[in-house]
């Protein structure tokens, strides 16, 4: 394996500058640094270091000196002075170029740093490149395998020892948990539970304690740096206990907060050996069915993890059977690929995609486009006005080359200029930015090096290419013809391509608009399609153990009140997509015929409370107490899934599960319930069974309870006065099942407001640019509209005669960005299960919104010089 490198550009870049004399020792430290730096922080870190010190020691006592003609200065002091004249004489045209480079740049910087934030998620760890999280495909049962995050507690000790390319391994379990100091007492939503080798393996720093020693023992948590000021103050908290659910716990260390830009977070890490005395001993003994970790490896250097990868179908066949080869297949996510490229169900939190991260990376390109073809078709536009100026100054001398440095420079000065007013805007636009985005950037070139080193870069590759059509246009003049007064039109040329910029800046504003119609469409469709029950004033709450014993009583309780429509309770909450699958065959058939389907255990009232419709048969009752013993109820997936076309009456023969052993359950199919969603539609609906909680299942974990729609927050506190009565064991807390369910599209809900915002920034610096075309047009034929105006010409006539040429611009630009929309949309809607179909309206409306843009834009120029005098245009004639 080659020795990594220096990178190339930096060095390059480095020899470029530095003095001759300082070079060598300069380039000798920098390599010094890089060698440690490769043993401590690993490959990829220690060349981001190697870059940002070779731009840090980009500064005027290294820079070599390079010496500067007699003549060069003061001709780069005169094209400074012209340009700077030029900008206040044409005061309306600086305005728009500077306003329209300046709004597009501060819209592209905003993309890039959301994209640089998105891009950069997990990639500090020292071990990045080679850590790995182990994930698996499980065919359980349904039409298509289950691709989960999550796997069982042994699977990682059996990789290790199976596997020597496996360096370290770690699992984690995310719960939450009652932590308690005296009487301060908190429940804890963000708990980690996490094997000792944790901070080994990601590189999240201590300021107190050893990452070796920190979670090595039972009953040992580490608090991050606000959880520890939380619970102690200003007290030093190593050494000194907590009570995490009544157990007491020793505080070995506490951290750094987790970067925002990581794909999981906590507040506490409590030791893996102290959690697996609580674990119920089906999470501990079995490797098939209880998938409650998630499993990450460091491999070995030079491992390949394709390789091993493929090694893993045999792993699953020596340990679980060649069986178990179809059910169960491991596959290796690099960290890095997680929070953009996984969308596995049981994620930690949600991940981005990469896919919007390209939208976004288009869009900024699309307006940093829009906004250099204003400046191009501008400045081409007014090329008649500098002819006697470019004449002239080839008359005395000038060569071609030297005009297009001085259109160039004049380029880089409105570029460097719209650039400060782009940090301005960028400043003041990134609370809000962050709001939208529901991100924490930061915008401070001045301490970030490489930021700065890339916006000046930017602003004079922007500076360049814009400046250089205008620039060859303007020196192609020829100083006889315009000083003799001959016509000094650019020529068809220059006007074909003016009008192919305007024409490919509205097909990109157009599909951008029809884009975000789309998207909005399809989130309003996630956000209001029935689920198949009614979400609205439904309350969960969780329940413990301890709790659910006296869950009649509370049941009871609650429903005395006539705020409480009705009460339930099931094993998994409405919010989540079922679990638990156990194994049914229908009566007659072969053992080998049967199969695994998600199954919940709910009690009475359930789908009376969630207002499910049942399509055939009936509910549980509690008039009838044999349903507890033999009753199911299918969803109609499952009664399709199982071949069933008439199955209320049918005999099911099924599994109970209660964490210690299996039995069978022997039922009818009293009922099928109408198809709904659990979680949201972003899966499609999976065969379930229900089936009535019995003392051979897990106890219940949570209860729904549907309210009135009056006095919510009066019937909320009697919730929590009865619920500290019967289950005081667990803090009371609750979420409305309508409000959970939309917090799952916050993810789409928020690119759809930021995608929205750059989408009408788009439409504002076209917009800009098309004012000032409109205005530089009515000025060229102000004495046109003179004459016409004295031949009788109607206000109408003059306005439709400055913006038809525009009008049909933008509908030609409308047949165009039509097919392209229609194509990409069509692409983002197929990665939905559930999504609308592609309509007309979104794009009538985008175009005729264009239509009415253009024509405002247009009319607001076009009007002012219809009502304009004609004698004050004509009078010099």
């Amino acid at each position: 394996m080659s020795t990594p490198r220096p990178p190339h550009i930096a060095h390059w870049f480095l020899r470029c500058f530095c003095r001759p004399e300082l070079l060598e020792a300069v380039e000798g430290d920098l390599h010094e640094l890089f060698e440690e730096r490769l043993t401590t922080l690993g490959t990829r870190r220690a060349r981001w270091y190697y870059v940002r010190d070779a731009l840090v020691l980009f500064r005027p006592s290294l820079i070599r000196h390079v010496s500067l003609s007699f003549f060069l200065v003061p001709m780069l002091q005169n094209y400074f002075k012209v340009g700077l004249r030029q900008l206040l004489r044409h005061k309306f045209y600086a305005t728009v170029s500077l306003l329209g480079l300046a709004v597009g740049m501060a819209a592209c910087l905003l993309i890039s740093l959301y994209v640089a934030d998105e891009l950069s998620y997990d990639r500090y760890h020292a071990h990045g490149d080679r850590l790995y999280r182990v994930a698996g495909n499980y065919r359980h049962g349904g039409d298509e395998p289950q691709r989960l995050a999550l796997t069982n507690f042994q699977l990682a000790p059996l990789l290790e020892n199976d596997f020597p390319e496996i360096e370290q391994w770690v699992r984690l379990d995310f719960m939450s948990k009652v932590v308690a100091n005296g009487a301060q007492k908190h429940q804890e939503t963000n708990v980690l539970v996490a094997d000792s080798s944790f901070f080994e393996l990601f590189s999240f720093r201590l300021v107190q304690g050893s990452p070796a020693t920190a979670l090595s023992g039972p009953q040992q948590v580490v608090l991050t740096e606000v959880t520890a000021q939380k619970y102690f103050g200003t007290q030093d908290p190593m050494g000194q206990t907590l009570e995490i659910d009544d157990q007491p716990v020793l505080v070995t260390g506490v951290m750094e907060a987790i970067p925002t830009n990581t794909h999981f977070h906590a507040d506490l890490v409590l030791s893996m050996a102290t959690q697996v005395p609580l674990y119920p001993d089906y999470v501990v003994r079995y490797r098939t069915g209880a998938l409650t970790q998630y499993t990450y490896v460091l491999l070995e250097e030079g491992t390949d993890p394709q390789q091993l990868e493929a090694q893993l179908e045999n792993f699953v066949a020596t340990h679980d059977g060649p069986e178990a080869v179809d059910e169960t297949q491991y596959f290796l996510q690099p960290l890095a690929d997680i929070h953009l490229r996984s969308d596995l169900g049981q994620e930690i939190e949600p991940n981005g995609s990469i896919t919007y991260v390209y939208m976004f990376m288009a869009v900024a390109l699309i307006i940093l486009l829009l906004a250099c073809v204003n400046y191009v078709n501008l400045a081409t536009a007014r090329a008649t006005e500098r002819a006697k100026e470019v004449g002239l100054r080839k008359v005395v001398g000038a060569h071609r080359s030297q005009l297009i440095g001085q259109f160039l420079g004049e380029s880089l000065l409105i570029v460097l200029l719209a650039s400060v007013l782009t940090a301005v805007l960028v400043w003041a636009a990134m609370p809000l930015f962050n709001q939208l985005a529901d991100k924490q950037l930061a915008f401070r070139p001045f301490s970030n090096f490489p930021l700065l080193g890339g916006l000046l870069l930017c602003a004079v590759s922007i500076g360049v290419l814009a400046g250089s059509y205008p620039a060859l246009v303007l020196s192609a003049f020829r100083s006889v013809q315009v000083l003799k007064g001959g016509s000094v039109s650019p020529g068809r040329r220059s006007l074909g391509t003016r009008k192919i910029l305007v024409l490919g800046q509205f097909v990109l504003s157009i599909a951008l608009v029809i884009a975000t119609l789309v998207i909005g469409q399809q989130l309003h469709f996630l956000h209001h399609k029935r689920l198949g029950f009614n979400t609205h004033q439904v309350v969960t709450m969780p329940l413990s153990p301890e709790g659910f014993q006296r869950f009649g009583a509370l049941k009871e309780a609650l429903q005395r009140d006539p705020r409480v429509t009705s009460v339930t309770a099931s094993n998994s909450p409405l919010t989540e997509r079922v679990g638990g699958w156990r194994q049914y065959r229908m009566a007659g058939r072969t053992p080998e015929s049967g199969l695994n389907i998600p199954t919940i255990d709910v009690d009475f009232d359930f789908f009376q409370t969630i207002e499910a419709e049942m399509v055939a048969g009936r509910s549980f009752s509690s008039d009838r107490p044999a349903d507890t013993l033999n009753a199911y109820i299918l969803n109609e997936t499952a009664a399709r899934f199982l071949e069933l076309d008439d199955p209320v009456g049918a005999s099911l023969q099924g599994t109970l599960f209660n964490g210690a052993q299996w039995s069978g359950k022997d039922g009818i199919v009293i009922g099928v319930v109408k198809d709904f969603h659990f979680a949201s539609l972003h899966n499609k609906i999976e065969p379930v069974v229900f089936s009535l909680y019995t003392t051979q299942t897990f106890p219940l974990r949570w209860v729904s309870v549907r309210l009135r729609n009056e006095d919510v927050s009066e019937a909320l506190g009697f919730l929590e006065t009865t619920w500290q009565q019967f289950d005081p064991e667990l803090l009371w807390h609750y979420s409305f099942v309508d409000q959970e369910l939309a917090e799952k599209y916050r993810a789409e809900a928020r690119f759809l407001q930021v995608f929205s915002l750059f989408s009408g920034l788009a439409i504002l610096i076209a917009c800009l640019g098309l004012l000032g075309l409109t205005a530089f047009a009515v000025r060229q034929r102000t004495k046109e509209i003179g004459i016409r105006k004295v031949l009788g010409a109607s206000l109408a006539d003059l306005v439709l005669l400055l913006t038809r040429e525009f009008l049909w611009l933008v509908l030609l630009a409308f047949l165009i960005a039509v097919p392209l929309a229609w194509y990409f949309m069509r692409q983002w809607l197929d990665d939905f299960a559930y999504r609308i179909n592609l309509t007309a309206w979104p794009f009538v409306l985008a175009g005729a919104s264009a239509l009415l843009l253009v024509w405002l834009t247009c009319s607001s120029q076009s009007l002012r010089a219809a009502l304009a005098n004609p004698v004050r245009s004509l009078r010099n004639e």
